[in-house]
């Protein structure tokens, strides 16, 4: 499975990295970062870190949650060549405080350049994305990452600024170690609100009845002594002494949690041979760690749209519809496990990267 990593680590270098070609960047902002548990989320932000630390090797790098960043921060991000926001899959209403944040960093921040890395696109309050959309038209030099042809086709109907298909920033970070497996199946289901139907017993009761041995959780939860280390850095963030040392010394903290949230979750998805989720960055990992993965959607679709987009050529990929259909899945796969990655199955995700990138759309 690595021939599919290096090309989506490639068409992140490609797709994004012209946008960096100006003359001089020597001061850059990351805002928005994770300051929660969720290991995808920490996934993304290395991968971020990682590109811009590429890219960009000589640049002052400054970083806030939207917990740690206050109006004290407001000159110094104001004179940042670059200020980018961290991607996901909060751009619309489904988590409204991100994206509420990042309204309001559009629109404090206008007149500078503002790269929002990849995200998958969601809205159902029209008033909420008309006023997205003002926001955006208002802005000098937005940038607009998406990470599925289902978003990339919406922002280009919706929004007044450039928009590109880009692989999910976490392949970035290229193929990750794994762990010697202990189980046959590792299950990751989600437990927050963008559960699309609870799952767990009735995977459960099919890997029971078929006779295979797993484990079941999600990656949520925190025992590091470390998961104390954001309560730090949001009230130090709130004196006047300490805000801007949060802002331009943070990073280290952050990072140092981020890693640590990473290999607990790679832990997790590494102990079985399989791994049955409906996380995306549980698919994402897998193929990071080089292992076969079965995936359930989620509710706003976006695990479905990014295999449709980058992975839907992969027999170690594969998306699931009903728990009765993952016996079949599981066989499939694990046959397709016997070989090994063919240069047809990374293909159409190359040819992909390769034509959104010498086609980007700009609507000014």
């Amino acid at each position: 499975m690595d021939g599919i990593v290096k090309v989506l680590q490639d068409g992140i270098s490609n797709t994004m990295g012209p946008v960096l070609d100006r003359a001089s960047i020597d001061n850059v902002a990351l805002l928005d970062i994770p300051d929660h548990p969720n290991v995808g989320d920490h996934g993304i932000l290395l991968g971020e870190i990682a590109f811009i630390r590429k890219h960009l090797p000589r640049a002052v790098l400054h970083i806030a949650s939207r917990n740690t960043f206050s109006d004290r921060l407001f000159r110094q991000t104001g004179t940042a060549d670059v200020i980018f926001i961290n991607g996901g899959g909060n751009f619309g209403d489904i988590w409204p405080d991100h994206h509420a944040f990042r309204l309001n960093i559009l629109d404090r921040f206008r007149e500078r350049c503002i790269v929002q890395f990849p995200q998958s696109i969601s809205f159902s309050n029209p008033d909420r994305l008309d006023e997205t959309k003002r926001r955006i038209a208002a802005c000098r030099d937005f940038h607009l990452f998406v990470r599925d042809e289902r978003s990339l086709a919406f922002a280009r109907a919706q929004f007044d600024c450039p928009t590109t298909l880009c692989p999910d920033i976490a392949f970035a970070l290229g193929p990750l170690p794994a762990r010697r497996p202990s189980t046959e199946v590792s299950c990751l289901f989600r437990t927050d609100k963008e559960i699309l139907t609870s799952k767990t017993e009735r995977v459960s009761d099919c890997l029971r009845a078929s006779g295979l041995t797993f484990q079941t959780g999600d990656w949520l939860s925190e025992a590091s002594r470390l998961r104390h280390i954001h309560g730090v850095m949001r009230r130090l963030s709130k004196r006047r002494r300490t805000a801007q040392a949060v802002f331009r010394h943070g990073r280290t903290a952050f990072q140092l949690y981020a890693r640590i949230r990473l290999r607990a979750g790679t832990a997790l998805l590494s102990r079985g041979q399989i791994v049955v989720t409906d996380r995306l960055h549980g698919v994402i990992l897998s193929l990071l760690l080089g292992r076969p993965a079965l995936v359930f959607d989620s509710l706003d679709g976006k695990v479905s749209a990014f295999h449709r987009t980058w992975l839907a050529g992969l027999p170690h990929i594969r998306v699931v519809d009903e728990v009765a259909d993952l016996p079949a899945h599981l066989r499939a796969i694990r046959t397709a496990s016997r070989g090994s990655d063919s240069a047809e199955a990374v293909a159409p995700p190359a040819e992909a990267v390769a034509g959104q990138t010498a086609n980007e759309v700009s609507r000014t």
